[in-house]
């Protein structure tokens, strides 16, 4: 059976018109970046997907801990490209409910081999950092570098060096986007959406 030919003509233009409505809805409800979904407006903003940072905190009560390397129990791609809230409510929860071991600044040069390269990287970038490398007798330098604790799951955890004795209250995971400022003719960031879960939920 052949289509009209007033319906063939008109079919592929009104698909891609509900294609491209389909994809802005979850860019302006669910922040999904323009270049999933059919990539409509990719070229038109910074917000590519790499770009995105997706961050996870271990809540305790002595402050929040930067979780390195997390595991949210689904894709961190899908996590970080289309924000639902039910989504990052899920991946808090996966977070808060594992074994974590909470270690400060104080231990940072001890468990130095156990840190991701980028952590690393970030580290020799700071001056409080090389000052502690150069006095290796005080911990001074190092309690103020940012983030005060990470939090390593409990089967990844560093070999040397002691955790912080902490309880663990919960988790937090946050979604941030790059946007250009035209004003300060530079990349600025922005938070997109976050979630908390308590332990044991």
């Amino acid at each position: 059976m052949r289509l009209p030919q007033w319906l063939a003509y008109g079919l592929a233009p009104a698909v891609l018109v509900l294609g491209v409505m389909f994809q802005r809805y979850n860019v302006e409800v669910h922040n999904q970046t323009k270049w999933t979904g059919g990539g409509f407006g990719m070229f038109s903003t910074v917000d590519v997907p790499g770009a995105r940072v997706i961050r996870a905190y271990v809540l305790t009560d002595q402050g929040e801990a930067l979780v390195v390397e997390p595991s949210f129990g689904m894709e961190k791609r899908l996590v970080y490209t289309q924000p639902k809230q039910e989504r990052l409510d899920a991946a808090a929860r996966h977070v808060a409910a594992q074994d974590w071991r909470v270690y400060d600044a104080s231990t940072y040069q001890t468990i130095w081999p156990s840190l991701p390269d980028f952590l690393q990287q970030y580290f020799r970038r700071s001056e409080a950092w090389q000052a502690a490398w150069t006095d290796s007798t005080s911990t001074d330098a190092v309690q103020g570098l940012y983030p005060g604790h990470l939090a390593f799951n409990s089967r990844r955890s560093p070999y040397n060096g002691l955790p912080a004795d902490v309880e663990i209250q919960g988790a937090r995971v946050e979604v941030w986007k790059p946007i250009f400022d035209p004003d300060a003719e530079q990349l600025r960031w922005e938070q997109l959406a976050e979630a908390t879960a308590q332990t044991g939920e």
